[in-house]
């Protein structure tokens, strides 16, 4: 199990396994689910999907090819 901690705007947080999934697509779904944002994050048009590593540096989500390496 790899667990990835996902917020929106700092302030809805939830656990999200990122083994379940076989790529980016899969997760953005999930995402737009959990959140209730219906088609936003794969649109791009009102959120940017960022991952963040212990260390706090950042990339954009789909930089790196799936799957992740955690």
């Amino acid at each position: 199990m790899v667990i990835a901690q996902v917020l929106l705007k700092g302030v809805i947080e939830m656990n999200v396994d990122l083994i379940i999934f076989d790529g980016y697509n899969q997760l953005i779904d999930e995402l737009e689910r959990l959140f209730d944002i219906k088609g936003e994050l794969h649109m791009n048009n009102q959120w940017k999907t960022f991952f963040m590593y212990d260390d706090g540096d950042m990339m954009i989500l789909a930089d790196d090819p799936w799957p992740c390496k955690i």
